[in-house]
């Protein structure tokens, strides 16, 4: 009897979070909603700094729960936080992400949906 090939609807993608750029999106697009450091720590639950400077460095990134978190602060998707390197879309073509990073727009904590308590936190203005 012969050796039967299992078919995915996908093929195996190579894929990896680019920590340093990750790092360095997370920052500034924290930087650009405007929310300091402790509203971003006491929205997320991060107890101290150094947890959020490890994000900025790229030495960690965010848990998943924490990444919701601040797409749903930011108005934007995961896959606008991360920056991937390598084959992967959400419509099963090949594409590099990590040339350049997507910015996506700051939409504030006005997000519907979000009942988190955000609704006290708004973006500042500059």
């Amino acid at each position: 009897m012969g050796t039967v090939i299992k078919k995915y609807p996908i093929e195996r993608m190579n894929l990896s979070i680019n920590m340093e750029k990750t790092g360095a999106h997370i920052k500034r697009t924290l930087k650009e909603s405007g929310y300091t450091m402790r509203e971003i720590m006491e929205i997320t639950g991060i107890t101290t700094e150094q947890t959020i400077y490890k994000w900025y460095s790229g030495k960690s990134i965010p848990s998943l729960e924490t990444q919701i978190i601040l797409c749903k602060l930011l108005g934007i998707k995961i896959t606008e936080l991360l920056v991937i390197d390598g084959e992967f879309d959400f419509y099963g073509n090949p594409a590099i992400l990590s040339p350049e990073i997507p910015r996506a727009p700051f939409a504030g904590a006005r997000a519907e949906g979000f009942n988190r308590g955000l609704s006290r936190f708004q973006p500042r203005v500059q």
